[in-house]
């Protein structure tokens, strides 16, 4: 998981809150991604699941961190805490186990943060 601006795991809300700019990267995987199913949650929970090798934006109407507790980074910079969880499949049908990681939305003052 990564943003353009704040790197690895990380993300900023953007778009006045209305999307995410995490990119999940499976640039390290073996074979062809076909399927996967994301589980994101911070107070609300988002299930997304595609058949396409395409991982796209995280849609979340400020709903994903509405009621969050915050936090503040060392740069005065406040952010939720995340977790993400992934799970693969290639065309040979092999399911990858699923993988979680805390990540760190920042909230870029949009959601009433």
């Amino acid at each position: 998981m990564t943003s353009p601006t704040r790197g690895s795991d990380a993300c900023v809300l953007i778009e006045a809150g209305r999307e995410l700019d995490c990119r999940l990267d499976g640039s390290r995987s073996d074979g062809v991604i076909v399927r996967w199913s994301r589980v994101i949650q911070a107070v609300e929970r988002i299930v997304q699941q595609r058949a396409s090798p395409i991982l796209a934006e995280i849609d979340t109407d400020c709903r994903l961190v509405a009621g969050a507790n915050s936090s503040t980074d060392s740069e005065g910079l406040k952010y939720v805490n995340m977790t993400i969880s992934l799970e693969v499949m290639d065309r040979d049908g092999t399911q990858s186990s699923s993988t979680s990681r805390t990540v760190r939305p920042y909230t870029n003052e949009n959601c009433g943060f």
